[in-house]
């Protein structure tokens, strides 16, 4: 018996090409998406300013923190992506009609305007199908009982290794770096990214801990079920950086939002309990 898994809104990126600087005090809005004449998946929302948040300015990536990979659909899907960015400067909604069949993996890039037509935002929308969900976790071993850190994780497939395509994680500037207490868990912005499962997930990690620099690569295979661990990193350094990914083939049980695309199953499972992060067998 054969597993299929289901296909999933996976890549949803920003890059803003206006030419006026967007302050963090206009830095609020919501994307939503809808589907079946229904609308209430909020793919992205903040309503709370906060001030200590860079301006964006032309060429930068808008993160948008709440992309989790919930999001399924069925063989034939026609849905709407509402944007409402900026204090309402962008406004508008793109309309994308979506045939998932087999092991296709699809993206595309749209243009959505400014009110006032001085600008705008490349979006790009990248789909999986026969995908299931990873979740991530990113701690730092042997460091002080604070380290600074600053730098970029990010996340791909190589069924969909695009630039474009790539899911941001964490991502920090000097100027903006962070401290990890005691327990050495770097917050993620996003922390479940869809992996198709004839494929290999990257995390690619650039890192600053404490003055070193740390890079490197890890690559997990998404049918493996429960924790997979990978230290990487410099050996002749102190700190170490350990990556765990927990991935579950049985996606469909864990969010009742995902629909089910012909799966097969060699017996039975036991129901998903969705107070629980991580499943293990």
């Amino acid at each position: 018996m054969g597993f299929d898994g289901v296909s999933l809104l996976e890549v949803l990126n920003l890059v803003y090409l206006g030419d006026d600087e967007i302050e963090p005090e206009k830095q609020v809005g919501k994307i939503r998406m809808g589907f079946d004449n229904f609308i209430g998946e909020d793919l992205y929302y903040q309503n709370e300013v906060d001030m200590s948040k860079p301006s964006i300015k032309f060429g930068d990536t808008i993160f948008v923190k709440n992309t989790e990979p919930k999001c399924s659909f069925k063989e034939r899907e026609e849905f709407d992506i509402q944007f409402d960015l900026f204090c309402g400067a962008y406004k508008g909604s793109i309309n994308v009609a979506f045939e998932p069949f087999g092991d296709q993996v699809w993206f595309e890039e749209r243009t959505i305007r400014s009110v006032d037509g001085s600008g705008q935002i490349r979006v790009v929308l990248g789909f999986l199908s026969n995908a299931t969900v990873a979740n991530l976790e990113i701690q730092l071993l042997n460091i002080f009982a604070t380290s600074s850190v600053h730098g970029i994780v990010a996340a791909r497939n190589s069924k969909l290794d695009l630039p474009a395509c790539t899911s941001v994680l964490f991502w920090k500037s000097p100027a903006n770096k962070i401290e990890v207490g005691r327990d050495g868990v770097i917050p993620l912005s996003k922390s479940r990214v869809g992996v198709p499962l004839d494929s290999e997930l990257y995390v690619d990690m650039s890192l600053n801990i404490d003055g070193d620099h740390y890079t490197d690569t890890a690559s997990f295979d998404p049918l493996t079920t429960g924790g997979q661990f990978v230290q990487v990193g410099n050996p002749e350094k102190k700190a170490k950086i350990c990556v765990k990914v927990t991935s579950d083939p049985r996606v469909s049980s864990i969010y009742s939002t995902y629909g089910y695309l012909g799966r097969e199953w060699d017996g039975d499972h036991d129901d998903y309990d969705d107070s629980e992060e991580d499943t293990e067998e």
